[in-house]
């Protein structure tokens, strides 16, 4: 499955947008957390919470979007790519089910950033069919 340069770049940046998602929900919720250990007891500690409710709960639909979107095009992709090994493709199913920040990226960059797959990775080309090709040509 072959796809040009301008879609392999939307789907690298879709692809490590993902990455960074934990990171950033981590990073928020430090904040907030920092926030209400800061605040004295007569402060109301949900004070601007509405502000940040109407920023990360459209987000969080988009990302869950993007990451369900993410599993539906790599899935098709290791499905249709027929140069990967079955090893190397149940593998990179694993991986993207179980570890899919790990699993996204690397499969990304082998098979998909990649001109060509590295070679432990691909089937071999057998020669018995490149002769059979060659000896009957009206096949």
């Amino acid at each position: 499955m072959t796809l040009n340069n301008s879609v392999k770049l939307i789907i690298g940046i879709c692809t490590f947008f993902l990455i960074f998602l934990p990171l950033g929900m981590v990073v928020i919720g430090l904040l907030f957390a920092n926030r209400m250990a800061n605040i004295s007891p007569m402060d109301d500690p949900f004070r601007g919470l509405d502000i940040l409710f109407n920023f990360m709960f459209p987000a969080m639909c988009f990302l869950t979007l993007l990451v369900v979107a993410m599993y539906v095009f790599y899935v098709i992709h290791l499905v249709k790519n027929s140069e990967i090994t079955d090893t190397m493709r149940v593998l990179s199913l694993l991986l993207l089910f179980f570890i899919p920040f790990i699993g996204m990226p690397l499969y990304y960059v082998l098979y998909i950033f990649l001109p060509v797959p590295p070679a432990w990775s691909i089937k071999p080309i057998s020669p018995l069919l490149d002769k059979s090709a060659h000896d009957n040509p009206a096949a």
